[in-house]
């Protein structure tokens, strides 16, 4: 075998690879999108309603949220407080 042809059977492989491994990740992102558009419009419909304790439960203990114009905000209990103001 010469170089030219491992070197084109070693890029058939990973084409290969790549075609048959595409399928997977193709439901599985049209299911991640799905799972990020419902807490979308939970997230929405929790904060037009004013329920800041729903709005906050949907971030991390840990998150931060940067608000436009406005400092910084740590952690979910801030981040509540945040939201009960910015929803009133």
């Amino acid at each position: 075998m010469t170089p030219i042809q491992g070197a084109a059977r070693l890029l058939c492989t990973c084409a290969a690879i790549a075609v048959f491994s595409n399928g997977s990740s193709a439901a599985d992102a049209t299911k991640e999108v799905a799972a990020l558009q419902a807490v979308d419009k939970t997230w929405e419909k929790s904060y037009n309603a004013g329920n800041a304790d729903a709005v906050a439960n949907l971030y991390d203990e840990n998150a931060v949220l940067l608000p436009p114009g406005a400092p910084a905000v740590s952690g979910r209990a801030a981040i509540r407080t945040f939201f009960a103001k910015d929803t009133t």
